[in-house]
């Protein structure tokens, strides 16, 4: 979502997307971990992102935050899980990544 000025409605927008979609997840400045365990493969949520931009606006940013990016960008699709070790084991556990996003920034 782009809007023509600063402080002209984006968040607000998402406020009422929240209401429109069946099942939400709205965060600001979320870590992958947290929303990698936020998707379930059975009801997955659609993920809604206030303030992006930090996240993606400077070359610096998004190579900070490539783990995040890449799982915006196969949450478009099933059957595409990221690999994690996890648990005081170390296993690699699977993570379902597909949840639809709406970012604002």
């Amino acid at each position: 979502m782009v809007g023509p000025a600063k402080q002209c409605g984006k968040s607000r927008l998402l406020d009422v997307v929240t209401e429109t979609v069946h099942k939400h997840l709205i965060t600001v400045n979320a870590g992958p971990a947290a929303i990698f365990r936020s998707i379930t493969a059975e009801d997955p949520p659609m993920l809604l992102v206030d303030e992006a931009d930090p996240l993606f606006g400077t070359a610096k940013a998004a190579e900070k935050n490539e783990d995040l990016r890449g799982l915006l960008n196969a949450g478009h699709q099933r059957n595409r899980p990221t690999l994690r070790v996890s648990g005081p084991k170390q296993k690699p556990q699977a993570f379902p990544t597909f949840a639809m996003a709406a970012l604002d920034g």
